[in-house]
């Protein structure tokens, strides 16, 4: 979960310092749909935090912002398939435009187009982490046994 954390820290820099793009949003959107549990919601918490100081914004808004993006995902992944491309990609459409009406103001499909671009690379990116990250940690649990 260190990982993670050291992740989305540098997501949100880098969204702060270099681009005005929201990575962290789909960074939040994959790591929602591979990890659905309460630690997944703590993290998410923590780091609209992060971005709320970082990015001078009202304490608390980021925050809300990706916990309700995060149950919306554990909500509907206990019912279906969350993890198809195509639910990747229309989640992450709505969320985009939800941010902009939210934090913006106004719908911005350029944003859209390059989140669409951007989930799928870096949701399979965060998968492929995730399952090396599972399997190192089942090896050393063999290996201590």
């Amino acid at each position: 979960m260190f990982i993670w954390y050291l992740f989305f820290i540098v997501l949100t820099f880098i969204q702060a310092t270099i681009m005005p793009l929201n990575l962290l949003l789909v960074a939040v959107i994959s790591f929602s749909i591979l990890s659905s549990s309460v630690k997944t919601l703590f993290l998410l918490f923590w780091m609209g935090l992060l971005t709320d100081l970082i990015l001078l914004r009202p304490i608390g808004e980021t925050s809300l912002f990706f916990l309700v993006l995060g149950f919306l995902i554990m909500l509907y992944g206990q019912k279906y398939q969350v993890d198809s491309p195509l639910f990747i990609l229309i989640f992450t459409i709505l969320a985009t435009l939800m941010e902009n009406k939210l934090f913006l103001g106004d719908f911005i499909w350029s944003m859209v187009v390059i989140h669409l671009i951007l989930i799928l690379p870096i949701y399979f990116f965060m998968r492929m982490v995730s399952e090396t990250l599972t399997r190192n940690n089942s090896r050393q649990l063999k290996l201590k046994i």
